[in-house]
C-alpha cells in the first residue's frame, strides 16, 4: 500500500485505505505497526499538508501514544522517521500547537538507558528535534532551556564514557547549539565545555568516513563569538586541533589493492606507438567521494577559524601555507577551490602584526601561488574559484603592487582567460 500511495494523485480516492491504516497502527504485531507507520510516512511525503489537515487529529495523538509504549527498536526507528517527516510537511500552526507533546514523547525515550535507547535510535530522536526546531523557530524558545539541559547532560555522559561514536556526537552537538540559539545564556555558560568536546573529537579523527563536518562547522559558528571574548586561552588549542585534521587529507587507493596509493599520473603521460611517440597533455582527474566532501568541510572550518580567530593564527602561518599549497594540486576540485581561499584569509592574519614590507612580500608570494595554480588547472570551475580568491587577495590592498607588477599580473590573467576560452571553444 505504501508503494501504491506514491502513484495515487487524489487523496480522496484512498480514503478507505487510510482509515484501515490508521486503525491498525496499534496492532499487536510489530510488523504491522511498522508497515502502518511506513504508510503514514508515505502519505505525508506524498500529500503533505493535504493529508495532515484532514487527519492530524488522529495521527498526532497516535504517534505520541506509540512513543510511550513501543518497545521494538525497528518500529521506534520508523516512528522517528515518520514524525520527522510530519514535522517537515505539516502546517506550522499544527506543529506549534503540539510542541510540548512532541518533546514529551521523544524525551521519554531519549532519557532511557543505552540498552533501551541505543545510538541508532538516539540519532533518530535528535533528527526529530532538529526538524522540530526548524519547523517552530522562535516558538521553540519557551522549551529551549529544559531541552538544552537534557541534551547537554547526555553530552557529558558520552564524554565521560569515552564513547567514540563520532556521528552521534556530531548530530548531538549540532542540535545542542541550535537549541542554544533560543537560550543564549545557557549556550554561553557551557560554550567552553562544548568547545573542549569538539576538540576532543577532532583530535580523534583518523579518516573522513564519517559525515560530521557540517555538524562541527555549524556548532563552531555558534560558539566562536563567546570563545573569542570569554575563553581566549583555548583558542590556540582549537587552531591546533583543526590543523591536525587538515594536514591529513584522504588518500586515493585502487579498490582491488586498497593499500596501494592511487597515482593519477600513472594512467596518462607519454604513449609509445612504435616508431611514433605521442605525448598526451597530463590532465588533472577529479575524484569525488564522501571522504573528499568531508575533508572539504574541514577546510571550510579552518577558513572559518582564520577569519574569526585571526589574532591567534599568526604562529601557525608557515604550517598553514605549506598545507594549502600542497592541496592546491589535490585531485578533487572542491578541495582545490577551498584551499585557494586560505590565502586571502592568511594575508589578513599577516596584516595584524607585520609591517607593510612583509605584507607586500606575502601578497606577492600568495599571488604567485594562486596565479600559477590557476594557469595549471584543467577544470574551469576550479579556475573560476581561484580567480575569486585572487580577487579577494587583492581587495583592500591598495597600491601594494607597482605599475610593472600590475602589468605582469594582468598579462598572466589574460593567459588564464585565453586558456579558458580555448577550452570552451574546444568543448
Amino acid at each position: 500500500i505504501g508503494k501504491i500511495i506514491e502513484y495515487v494523485e487524489d487523496i480522496n480516492s484512498i480514503e478507505k485505505v487510510i482509515g484501515i491504516i490508521l486503525s491498525q497502527v496499534n496492532n499487536e504485531n510489530p510488523k504491522i505497526r511498522f508497515a502502518c507507520l511506513y504508510c503514514i510516512y508515505q502519505l505525508t511525503e506524498r500529500y503533505g499538508d493535504s493529508f495532515l489537515d484532514l487527519y492530524h487529529k488522529t495521527v498526532l495523538p497516535t504517534i505520541n501514544e506509540l512513543f510511550k509504549k513501543e518497545t521494538v527498536l525497528r518500529v521506534l526507528i520508523q516512528l522517528c522517521d515518520t514524525l520527522q517527516t510530519i514535522l517537515e510537511k505539516a502546517p506550522k500552526s499544527i506543529v506549534n500547537e503540539n510542541i510540548q507533546n512532541f518533546l514529551d514523547s521523544v524525551f521519554l525515550i531519549f532519557i532511557k538507558s543505552e540498552k533501551e535507547c541505543p545510538a541508532i535510535l538516539r540519532e533518530g530522536i535528535i533528527d526529530v528535534l532538529g526538524e522540530l526546531i526548524s519547523a517552530t523557530e522562535d516558538k521553540f524558545a519557551p522549551f529551549s532551556e529544559k531541552c538544552f539541559d537534557i541534551l547537554f547532560q547526555y553530552l557529558t555522559v558520552i564524554i565521560k564514557s569515552n564513547d567514540k561514536n563520532t556521528n552521534l556526537f556530531g548530530e548531538l552537538i549540532d542540535v545542542i547549539t541550535r537549541v542554544g540559539k533560543y537560550c543564549p545564556e545557557k549556550l554561553a555558560k557551557n560554550s567552553l565545555d562544548i568547545a573542549q568536546s569538539l576538540i576532543l573529537f577532532q583530535n580523534n579523527i583518523s579518516n573522513f568516513k564519517g559525515n560530521v563536518g557540517e555538524f562541527f562547522e555549524s556548532a563552531w559558528e555558534k560558539i566562536l563569538p563567546v570563545i573569542k571574548t570569554d575563553h581566549k586561552d583555548i583558542i590556540p588549542t582549537i587552531i591546533q586541533s583543526a590543523l591536525k585534521v587538515i594536514t591529513n587529507p584522504p588518500e586515493m587507493a585502487i579498490s582491488s589493492n586498497p593499500e596501494k596509493k592511487f597515482d593519477v599520473q600513472a594512467f596518462i603521460g607519454d604513449v609509445d606507438l612504435g616508431e611514433k611517440k605521442v605525448t598526451l597533455e597530463k590532465e588533472k582527474i577529479t575524484f569525488n567521494t564522501s571522504e573528499t566532501e568531508e575533508y572539504t568541510i574541514f577546510l571550510e572550518i579552518f577558513n572559518l577559524f582564520l577569519t574569526e580567530l585571526k589574532d591567534s593564527a599568526l604562529p601557525y602561518i608557515d604550517v598553514v601555507e605549506q598545507e594549502a599549497k600542497r592541496v592546491l594540486s589535490y585531485p578533487n576540485s572542491d578541495i582545490r577551490v577551498e584551499a585557494s581561499r586560505v590565502f586571502p584569509n592568511l594575508i589578513e592574519v599577516v596584516k595584524i602584526s607585520a609591517d607593510n614590507s612583509k605584507v607586500v612580500l606575502k601578497l606577492k608570494e600568495y599571488l604567485t601561488v594562486l596565479v600559477t595554480a590557476a594557469k595549471n588547472d584543467k577544470e574551469n570551475i576550479v579556475v573560476s574559484g581561484m580567480l575569486d580568491s585572487i580577487n579577494d587577495l587583492l581587495k583592500d590592498q591598495p597600491k601594494l603592487l607597482n605599475e610593472v607588477e600590475l602589468q605582469h599580473l594582468f598579462n598572466e590573467l589574460l593567459q588564464i582567460f585565453d586558456k579558458t576560452e580555448a577550452s570552451r571553444l574546444y568543448l
